[in-house]
């Protein structure tokens, strides 16, 4: 009807066609009719053509999954048009379990007719007892949209039935699908239309964000050359767009400056052909006004034809002129900075917080003997000494932390490390640590002194202040030895000097010729000694003065050991038995003769003989032995040893030194200066040789020498160190039976090797030049 109101049912067997129902149904669809009214009459005439009391109508979904779901779109029964809860709801509610045969409706998707169904509800409040059924799907073939159920039509239904309502069914399924069009079309104008709201939006938005940011755009089509801008393009160049106007693509070259305008065309080249996806170019623009600006020209095609040609081609102009220009005074600043970095000495290295190397400057590649290429990336453990890596990374990482100030502290300050290069050399660095951030990440930045010539300039200074303290120490020792020297001088001089004067006065006051000429003899003796005495003591202290003065000049020749030796004992061995010390000469067989001076070795031997038979108490015993150096390959070594007092152990490095006696003057023959062992020694070293000497205190000294021969060989028939008479240790036997040398180690007073040259056999040494005044000695 018209009015909207569902048909009833029909009163008699006569009634509306079939015919007559479908064609108002679709007159009620053309016109307009209420979904829920229109769906209320179709499920009438189902119930109208079949005499089912109860029905309903409703759409099907998720049919294809495994649990559809029915929204009813109508429901009639006996009395529902009143509202009231009566047996017509009941035997409508009867038809909605989904467990009863509406759900197998659904399940399968074909029509079902049970005149006898299971049993869904009972006398009372509840479903009214389903007594007949057919449900009929509606098909928009192949999707299932809906059903139709009807219920105790009084006799059953039969399959004839099924049949004759197809059309009514067909009918059905048009209105329900025109009507679900309608719907998704109303859903779609009322979609388009926010779009549209939306679309309006982000354009007011993009219009205010291009205001905003003061960015142009252009659109491009590259067939035709034609390009649109709007007006914030013109304004980055100084004009409007309508005195632009007309645009073309030729506009835009005309204001590219030439040098930039070939990059740009090779950057869009590369877009044409899609070796690049985007354009991107920083290029200058004439100002209106005549000056340059910058602009950042970027986009991206927006589509091609079919032969892959750009049809166009959308982007935007950006000025960049104040960005440019701070981007120069940066990179100027910057290569300031890299020319400070690279002038200073001081090695200056960045690092992150991983500890990897992020910069070096030259001075640090020099310091650690590491390319930047090669070390930068590296951790900072390649530069430390193994076994450090763990200590320094801990307090590395505790550096970066603020919350720990006294790790901060403690790496802040110059700090002396060690240091490792490249070859693994370890060497000092003084370091010192800043925090600091570069592009938002922290890092710390590194300071490194190269400490080894300060180190090697500490070392020296301490060596000059130790060498100055030596000399100090020898100042003040020279100064001691010249107060002895003095002494001892004054007291050898002094005591021959007074036998002179006394005996000569005794002689010259004896006018009356008291004493008899025996006597006088005696007294001119005794003055002939003590001048000679006097004599001796003056040579001496030249030989010393020249020796110290490297002025003294040896014949250096070859010179049989054994004439050598015999001269010595020639001089010495009558006063040594004349005083009752027995004397031994070992001399080995065969020796080599030495490269030496005759006289000189004379002296040398006299000297030790002298010294030796000195402080020997009579009885006692010289031994001299000569044979080859064990120690020394090419050397015969020259022995003095005897019996006397020894030397105490702390003494035995003052011998040899100048005015220095400290054997046992008590137990001393003869007085001395002290100059034997002085002269001696600076012969020995000036001849190539070293004086050694040994002793035991109360029991006996030894003093060697060795001599260097002309060719260093050793004949077959010399044996090694001499041989002693009788086979006999050398030295003899010490009285008690104690073997001289016993467990005292050897010591040598000097092992400086001679200071002249050694010339060959026959040659001469010329060390310095005439002999040197009585002076050098007391200065020296």
């Amino acid at each position: 009807m018209a009015d909207g109101s569902p048909w009833p049912l029909p009163s008699g067997s006569g009634g509306t066609t079939l015919l007559e129902v479908i064609t108002r149904l679709q007159a009620d669809a053309l016109a307009g009719v209420g979904t829920a009214t229109l769906f209320a009459r179709i499920l009438n005439a189902f119930r109208e053509a079949t005499g089912s009391p109860c029905g309903l109508i409703g759409e099907v979904f998720g049919n294809a999954g495994p649990s559809p779901f029915l929204c009813p779109m109508a429901l009639a029964g006996p009395g529902t048009e009143g509202g009231g809860p009566d047996a017509g709801e009941r035997q409508v509610a009867a038809l909605a379990p989904f467990d009863g045969p509406v759900g197998r409706v659904m399940r399968k998707g074909s029509a079902l007719l049970e005149n006898t169904p299971a049993p869904t509800g009972s006398a009372g409040d509840g479903p009214a007892p389903l007594t007949a059924f057919l449900g009929i799907p509606i098909m928009a073939p192949p999707v299932f949209t809906g059903l139709v159920a009807l219920g105790n039509r009084p006799g059953g239904y039969d399959p004839g039935q099924i049949e004759a309502l197809q059309p009514l069914v067909t009918t059905a399924t048009a209105l329900l699908r025109a009507r679900r069009a309608e719907e998704k079309w109303a859903l779609v104008e009322r979609h388009m239309r926010l779009v549209r709201a939306e679309l309006r939006d982000q354009k007011e938005r993009m219009d205010q964000v291009i205001a905003g940011t003061g960015v142009g755009i252009w659109d491009w089509n590259p067939q035709t050359g034609v390009l649109i801008i709007n007006e914030r393009w013109a304004g980055i160049v100084g004009y409007t767009l309508a005195e632009l106007q007309p645009v073309s693509i030729a506009t835009w070259r005309r204001l590219v400056h030439p040098q930039d305008l070939e990059k740009a065309e090779t950057l869009l080249e590369d877009v044409f052909a899609g070796r690049s996806p985007l354009y991107a170019c920083d290029i200058r623009m004439r100002h209106k006004a005549g000056h340059w600006v910058w602009v950042r020209d970027s986009g991206r095609i927006m589509g091609r034809d079919s032969a892959g040609r750009a049809l166009r081609m959308v982007g935007t102009h950006l000025d960049v002129t104040e960005e440019r220009r701070t981007l120069e005074q940066a990179l100027d600043y910057r290569g300031q900075i890299e020319a400070i970095l690279a002038a200073v000495p001081d090695g200056i290295m960045t690092v992150d917080r991983d500890l990897r190397i992020t910069r070096v400057n030259r001075a640090a590649e020099a310091l650690f003997g590491w390319p930047a290429d090669s070390i930068v990336g590296q951790t900072v453990d390649v530069l430390l000494p193994e076994g450090q890596a763990e200590t320094h990374g801990r307090l590395a990482r505790a550096f970066f932390k603020t919350e720990e100030p006294d790790a901060r502290r403690q790496m802040a300050g110059w700090r002396a490390v060690q240091g490792r290069k490249r070859d693994g050399s370890l060497f000092p660095v003084l370091v010192t640590l800043s925090a600091t951030l570069i592009d938002g990440q922290p890092m710390v930045v590194a300071a490194l002194k190269d400490m080894t010539v300060i180190e090697q300039q500490k070392a020296d200074l301490r060596a000059l202040a130790d060498e100055v303290g030596e000399q100090l120490k020898a100042a003040q020792a020279a100064n001691h030895a010249k107060n002895r020297f003095l002494a001892a001088l004054s007291h050898e001089l002094r005591t021959p000097l007074n036998a002179i004067i006394g005996f000569s006065e005794l002689v010259a006051t004896d006018t009356d010729e008291h004493i008899d000429p025996e006597k006088r003899r005696e007294y001119a003796a005794d003055v002939a000694q003590a001048g000679t005495h006097l004599l001796a003591l003056i040579s001496d202290l030249l030989d010393l003065a020249r020796i110290e003065a490297n002025r003294i000049e040896l014949e250096i020749e070859p010179c049989p050991p054994d004439g050598l030796t015999s001269d010595a004992v020639r001089m010495l061995g009558p006063s040594l038995r004349d005083k009752g010390i027995e004397l031994e000469v070992a001399v080995a067989p065969d020796l080599p003769r030495v490269a030496a001076d005759r006289r000189a070795v004379q002296q040398i031997l006299t000297n030790l003989l002298g010294n030796a038979g000195k402080f020997t108490p009579k009885g006692g015993r010289v031994t001299v032995t000569v044979g080859l150096d064990r120690a020394v390959p090419g050397q015969v070594r020259f022995t003095v040893e005897d019996t006397g007092c020894g030397v105490p152990a702390d003494k035995l490095p003052l011998l040899g030194q100048p005015f220095v006696q400290v054997g046992d003057k008590r137990r001393a023959s003869a007085p001395g200066l002290g100059l034997g062992l002085a002269i001696s020694r600076g012969l020995v070293e000036r001849m190539g040789g070293m004086l050694r000497i040994e002793s035991e205190l109360g029991r006996w000294t030894r003093v060697s020498f060795g001599l260097p021969t002309p060719g260093g060989a050793t004949p077959g028939g010399a044996t090694p160190g001499g041989a002693t008479p009788g086979g006999a240790t050398p030295g003899g036997a010490t009285p008690g039976g104690a073997t001289p040398g016993g467990a005292v180690p050897e010591r040598a007073v000097s092992s400086h090797p001679a200071s002249g040259r050694c010339a060959g056999s026959g040659g001469k040494a010329h060390p310095g030049g005439n002999d040197g005044p009585l002076e050098s000695v007391v200065s020296e």
